[in-house]
């Protein structure tokens, strides 16, 4: 899977040298840091670069070894990358440690109290915690319904997906792009696209399918045909 996934990549990671910053940043290539061991986060990263892809931008997806929603946070910061996926939970739990303490033990007393209101306010708490423990230069859009980065540490915390990147990277209309693919992802929908990622030789394939569904957005992505596939002229 692992290997598919960064076969789908193809021209689009990017192994890229420091340089100057452009003088606009809006225009400037997106650099998506992304763990390429970690499949859900593939699929998260060509969801995001096919979304960005479509305004024209320069893109790709820079592989690199991530253990952790804080060290995406210090690769944006060193300028390694402009743009990652995170989880809200997680980057609480491991940004602001008596923040998610707090909303930790805000998620036990109202289970406790069988008080299904305030639980359902946890997620958006979370959320605003996650956003407020982001650096000034950094930001990000609406959390997905999705949640995802499972195997990070984030308590009882919802682990919510936000893309999080330098707060002057993008124009309004591609925010307004990436929060509507953003908000129609679900959890279920993520595992599926995991699943067949894994079926597919070209798994940007079935993430464009997906965009295209669920968003509107974009137009089919032509598969190439092999001058030997039967059937082929």
């Amino acid at each position: 899977m692992r290997k598919t996934l960064m076969a789908a990549a193809g021209l689009s990671i990017l192994f890229l040298s420091a340089c100057a910053e452009p003088p606009s940043e809006s225009q400037s290539t997106v650099k998506i840091a992304v763990d390429p061991t970690d499949e859900e986060q593939m699929v998260l990263a060509e969801i995001y670069r096919q979304i960005i892809q479509f305004d024209g931008r320069a893109v790709g997806i820079i592989p690199m070894e991530l253990a952790d929603d804080s060290t995406k946070l210090d690769v944006l910061l060193a300028g390694e990358a402009n743009f990652a996926v995170m989880c809200a939970g997680s980057l609480v739990t491991q940004t602001n440690p008596g923040e998610a303490s707090e909303l930790n033990r805000a998620v036990a007393d109202a289970a406790e109290e069988g008080h299904s209101d305030n639980v359902e306010d946890i997620p958006l708490s979370t959320y605003d915690a996650a956003v407020a423990s982001l650096p000034t230069v950094l930001r990000t859009i609406d959390p997905s319904p999705a949640e995802s980065c499972a195997n990070q540490e984030h308590g009882d915390l919802p682990n919510n997906i936000i893309p999080v990147f330098k707060a002057q990277l993008f124009e309004r209309g591609v925010l307004r792009a990436m929060n509507k693919a953003t908000r129609a992802l679900s959890t279920e929908e993520l595992d599926e696209l995991v699943k067949e990622s894994a079926k597919d030789p070209d798994p940007s394939h079935v993430v464009n399918e997906w965009i295209q569904e669920k968003t509107g957005m974009g137009v089919a992505l032509e598969r190439a045909v092999e001058d030997d596939e039967p059937g082929s002229a």
